[in-house]
């Protein structure tokens, strides 16, 4: 497993994945053997709520504790949503990845997790969900945020056209003038994207100070230790959570 964790925030690798502090919030990142059993027997108090993810815009406030969730995934009423927010404590807010962005930001009294595949990242869903948390009374400068494992640069290969529409985000920012995508060596027609510096872009241009923003260096298409969609085709996934303690 080759990981690079670029940032302030400090992590502890773990049986299943790495755990870390934010402010007043635990934040866990999960490897492919991370599942929601052991999650439950290291984290007792908590209840975790989970959300029918569709790469979607749409931003889940989370009031009570959830019911619990099925330990096999089969079966759950959740919300459809890719993000949801909460200043309740105890509560672990998820979000599965195979090769999507995993976003997990904290202030003192609110958490939020974010699930950004690249629709998510053009339809804006991290800027979105910290506007919410804002209209919630969350001073951004007290925001800090974390950029979890998902594909990477240098694996990640699309469509010009999706390359075009990514870019545009990407320049709307004025975050760099350098473009988030470059040329496929053997394929004309597609392009390689760099969703880490988009996602770190939209989270400061959303006011999260720089020094503030935190990104793990993994490539899950290449790291083995990781579910993958793109390369397995399969529907396992990581679980991050973020919890307010």
């Amino acid at each position: 497993m080759s990981v690079r964790i670029d940032g302030s925030s400090a992590f502890l690798r773990t049986d299943g994945g790495w755990i870390g502090k934010i402010g007043g919030a635990i934040l866990f990142f999960g490897d492919k053997n991370s599942d929601l059993p052991s999650l439950r027997r290291r984290h007792p108090n908590a209840s975790f709520a989970f959300l029918n993810q569709v790469h979607s815009d749409q931003i889940h406030g989370v009031a009570d504790a959830p019911a619990k969730t099925p330990d096999t995934f089969t079966a759950c009423d959740w919300p459809e949503a890719d993000a949801h927010v909460t200043s309740r404590k105890s509560i672990a807010l998820c979000v599965r990845t195979a090769d999507c962005v995993p976003v997990l930001i904290a202030s003192s009294d609110s958490v939020a997790a974010v699930h950004a595949g690249w629709r998510g990242l053009e339809s804006e869903i991290i800027q979105k969900t910290i506007l919410k948390m804002r209209t919630n009374g969350v001073a951004t400068r007290d925001l800090k945020a974390v950029i979890g494992p998902h594909i990477g640069g240098q694996s990640f290969e699309v469509g010009r056209d999706v390359s075009e529409r990514l870019n545009a985000v990407f320049r709307k920012l004025r975050y760099n003038p350098a473009p988030i995508s470059r040329p496929h060596p053997a394929d004309p027609e597609k392009r390689r994207i760099d969703m880490s510096t988009l996602a770190q872009a939209q989270l400061i241009q959303s006011g999260v100070p720089e020094e503030a923003v935190t990104t793990f260096r993994a490539d899950t298409f290449t790291d083995p230790e990781f579910h993958s969609f793109r390369r397995d085709k399969t529907a396992g996934r990581q679980i991050s959570f973020i919890l307010m303690m």
